[in-house]
């Protein structure tokens, strides 16, 4: 697993070059190689490719510089260097001049001339990889000590001295690293800030989903309640009305019934009181 990791951390995780490529390394921790970001870069906007962690801007915590991000690289990748002679020892011995890493034996071989005895030196140690100084790309050979603070580019003495430079336009490697592990700390602490507020929203979510639940529940039951009182009130009510009008309607019709007893007795009335006046007019 540890190999695996390191492979990564060594190759781009789009194109899988893997051997003296320029590395962007991301504030999630993974790496690519510049050209493969510059191709998805649209309009200074830039994301993982691979986990979507947004890298654009001051808060993204890019790391585009070729020499700072390989240093950070090989601290976390420090595993045991062969030499670059035999190919099967491991090499104890950094020559700074000949950008070489040898064993002591093979070291012995190469180095034993006048030539070769004034190359400066550094032991490896174990879990540490040697420090090469980076190369000067306009003037050959010289070693750069700069980076230009716009577009992170490599300057030696003689772009510094002859160029028209200004003092708060390039700053010393070490300082320029300095500054872009600030960087990529606050980028971190800021994205697990940010993890840590998330997951108090979902904790704090997740802890007021039952009160939600309890409270839809009696709101459901309350408005039920007052929807079957309001049911009952209407029944009643319903019932009442038909009631009284039964009761209007049955008095109504016994009204009639006695209006129309009373017209009979008054029609019966007036036929006897026609009969006796005929009969009185034919006796006279």
């Amino acid at each position: 697993a540890k190999m695996t990791h390191e492979l990564k951390l060594k190759s781009c995780g789009l194109c899988a070059v893997s051997s003296d490529f320029s590395p962007v390394l991301l504030a999630c921790t993974h790496v690519f190689c510049a050209p493969c970001l510059t191709k998805r870069s649209a309009e200074g906007n830039l994301s993982c490719p691979i986990c979507g962690f947004a890298a654009s801007g001051e808060r993204g915590g890019t790391l585009s510089d070729p020499v700072l991000a390989k240093e950070l690289i090989s601290l976390a990748c420090p595993d045991t260097l062969r030499c670059d002679e035999c190919l099967e020892a491991d090499a104890s011995i950094h020559c700074t001049q000949c950008e070489s890493s040898l064993c002591s034996e093979c070291f012995k071989r190469t180095h034993s001339s006048r030539l070769f005895k004034a190359h400066p030196t550094t032991l490896i140690t174990m879990g540490q990889r040697p420090r090469s100084e980076p190369k000067c790309p306009t003037h050959t050979g010289e070693v750069a000590r700069f980076v230009a603070r716009t577009g992170g580019g490599l300057l030696c003495r003689d772009c510094v001295l002859l160029g028209d430079l200004k003092a708060g336009d390039y700053a010393e490697v070490s300082v320029a690293a300095a500054e872009a592990r600030s960087r990529l700390e606050k980028a971190l602490g800021a994205a697990m800030e940010r993890v840590r507020e998330l997951r108090q929203g979902q904790e704090k979510v997740a802890s007021t989903i039952p009160a939600v639940h309890e409270a839809y529940v009696n709101v459901v039951g309350a408005v039920q309640g007052k929807a079957e009182t309001m049911e009952m009130n209407v029944r009643g009510r319903r019932d009442a009305w038909a009631r009284k009008a039964e009761q209007e309607r049955e008095a109504a019709v016994l009204d009639l019934m006695r209006q129309c007893e009373a017209l009979g007795q008054l029609k019966r009335g007036v036929s006897n009181a026609v009969r006796v006046g005929e009969r009185v007019w034919e006796g006279g």
